[in-house]
């Protein structure tokens, strides 16, 4: 049974009755800041039949800026574009759909009638062909580019160069971000224009011949567009350094040195038990201060410590010897390192005991300023983890005398051979050494463009005083054609109006 067929007015308080028509466009409900009544529901007035050039006019450039950030910075190669990016793609966008008759201008009539205005994004450019330097090739939705080095002599961060095919500089930045943004501005003109816009590419050299490659410097190519959109590149990655410079100055190197620090005057006779230990360890750290100052040293690090200390041959009478006046070995068959075994003789034991404690006693002291300051710009003295250490006890032939110590020909002496590492400090200018800065920014692009989702069963949904009639009724038979009030409904409307 046919439906009674109804006025105009009546159908349109039938459709009020059966659902809720007050539906508003998702984009201009969120945005706030439209003017004017557009899309489905928001306006009874009878003038507002449809979306007009003056309702597409009254989007503010803005108005799209928060949809495209959010859609271009999704992954799979999310753009990171910022607000002032967004913003200018929505000013091109709507600057384009304001021309009549353009492709962009009914995208907007239709989505903002039926809600459906939807911004996306592709990195499909399998439709592109550029020719880079006689290769045809296709452009990548990731653009790496290479480490660029800056002056040998300049520690500023070098600029990295956008070139055309013809590998002119078109513009050079020192941020990876400023040759996002002028592809940017450049392709929205284009765009608002119709014309071709940039995509980014890579070359290089490969056996001296100019390539296009994966790696290399960021080249601008024109290609056409395969949907009605803006090619626009973000910043995956960057890594900006500048330069260092070490300045010049004093020259100070580690070397080995090797010391010898008389301490026959260290002690005398009654002084041989050390009985005032700071005031030897004072006079051992001034006597190693003295050598290292003689050769030009800081900071002592010592590695190998060899004690020779020896006694007159006189102990309460004269007693046996061991070494000459030259120091030369006069009894053979005895360990100096060792300490000395026992004769027969009580004041040749006494005297041998002497000179091997007196030794001891020497390397112990030394032990003792590990870490201490040797005054003023000589540093300060270390011994190392593992140094070896000797001890070599001796009696020296002073012809039976007793000899004070220090004095010519003495035989009460002490010797100390010292190996390590010290700093050799050299007076000499050296030349500042400069290390030049770097840059490399690797890039991402992609298409932003705006569209209108067709709705199942019609292109509309409908509007206060505009109603369309789907083609086809629930049967499937089509239905004949009615002019004035009902054409093309969507298929849910359709069965609210005829079932």
């Amino acid at each position: 049974m046919k439906n009674k067929k109804l006025d105009l007015n009546e159908e349109i308080s039938r459709i009020k009755s059966l659902i809720n028509f007050n539906y508003s466009n998702n984009l201009i409900s969120e945005q706030g800041e439209i003017g004017g009544n557009i899309g489905v529901g928001i306006s009874g007035k009878e003038k507002d039949k449809k979306a007009s050039q003056e309702d597409i006019a009254s989007l503010t450039e803005d108005s799209f800026a928060e949809e495209i950030k959010e859609v271009a910075n999704k992954p799979p190669q999310p753009l990171k574009i910022d607000d002032e990016v967004a913003k200018s793609i929505s000013r091109g966008i709507v600057a384009k759909a304001q021309v009549r008759g353009s492709k962009m201008n009914k995208i907007f009539r239709r989505g903002l009638l039926n809600g459906t205005l939807n911004i996306k994004k592709t990195n499909e450019f399998s439709n592109v062909e550029l020719n880079v330097l006689g290769t045809s090739m296709k452009p990548n939705d990731l653009v790496f580019g290479s480490s660029i080095k800056g002056s040998v002599d300049k520690t500023e961060t070098p600029e990295i160069p956008l070139y055309d095919i013809d590998k002119n500089v078109l513009m050079s930045s020192v941020n990876p971000e400023d040759i996002a943004s002028w592809v940017l501005n450049q392709n929205v003109e284009s765009f608002k224009k119709g014309e071709q816009q940039y995509y980014l590419v890579t070359f290089g050299t490969f056996n001296g011949v100019d390539k296009p490659m994966k790696k290399g410097f960021f080249m601008a190519v024109k290609g056409d567009v395969p949907v009605d959109g803006i090619v626009t590149v973000g910043v995956t990655s960057k890594n900006t350094q500048e330069g260092t410079t070490t300045p010049g100055g004093t020259l100070t190197t580690k070397t080995p040195v090797d010391l010898v620090v008389e301490l026959s005057e260290a002690f005398t006779t009654g002084f041989s038990t050390f009985k005032d230990n700071d005031s030897a360890r004072q006079a051992l750290i001034t006597k190693i201060g003295q050598e290292l100052t003689n050769k030009g040293y800081i900071n002592l690090d010592i590695n190998s410590i060899n004690v020779i200390s020896s006694a007159s041959n006189y102990y309460v009478g004269i007693v046996d010897f061991t070494h000459d006046k030259g120091g030369n070995v006069t009894k053979t068959g005895i360990n100096f390192n060792n300490e000395p075994t026992k004769t027969d003789k009580k004041n040749v034991d006494a005297n041998n005991k002497l000179a091997w404690e007196r030794g001891q006693r020497l390397l112990t002291l030394l032990k003792g300023i590990n870490g201490q300051s040797l005054g003023g710009d000589l540093g300060v003295v270390t011994i190392h983890d593992g140094a070896s250490e000797t001890v070599e006890w001796r009696v020296t032939d002073t012809d039976g005398k007793v000899d004070p110590a220090g004095a010519e020909g003495s035989g009460q002496y002490a010797k100390l051979f010292i190996s390590g590492v010290a700093q050799k400090v050299q007076t000499e200018d050296i030349e500042p050494t400069i290390t030049p800065g770097s840059n490399k920014g690797n890039l991402t692009q992609a298409i932003i463009y705006v569209d209108s989702d067709k709705l199942e069963g019609g292109i509309r949904l409908a509007s206060w005083f505009q109603l369309y009639q789907s083609k086809y009724d629930p049967t499937g038979k089509r239905n004949p054609r009615m002019t004035g009030t009902f054409r093309g409904l969507p298929k849910w409307l359709d069965n609210i109006i005829y079932k």
